[in-house]
């Protein structure tokens, strides 16, 4: 049986081992293992243009400002099972940078405080 991993709500966001990302050109994806017995109404997401909140079983897996924009609206999250682990995966929707160039698509880190650092 899976177990979310401690938090340390003192601890920035990105530095909190309680996620994982991925991104493609088009969307950002954050995984989070979770407990076989979780609950969808144990899951409070919150996507806003610039910052994203999740927050399962009353703990805080992140919040925080993101270094780009997303589309909450095209942004979502489900349940799935991958492996035989159990998993929160959010799908965060990248606004397209007006530039054409690739590299500008592909963002340098998840949050904003990262960039300042």
């Amino acid at each position: 049986m899976a177990t979310l991993p401690s938090s340390d709500t003192s601890t920035p966001p990105a530095q909190q081992e309680t996620y994982t990302w991925s991104q493609s050109e088009l969307d950002i994806t954050m995984s989070v293992p979770v407990p076989d017995s979780l609950r969808r109404d144990e899951v409070h997401c919150k996507v806003l243009p610039r910052s994203v909140s999740l927050e399962i079983q009353g703990m805080i897996i992140c919040s925080g400002e993101l270094a780009r924009e997303v589309d909450p609206d095209e942004s979502s999250w489900t349940i799935e099972t991958e492996a035989g682990q159990r998993l929160v995966l959010l799908s965060l929707t990248k606004v397209r940078p007006k530039s054409a160039l690739k590299s500008a698509r592909q963002w340098p880190c998840l949050w904003k405080s990262d960039l300042e650092t």
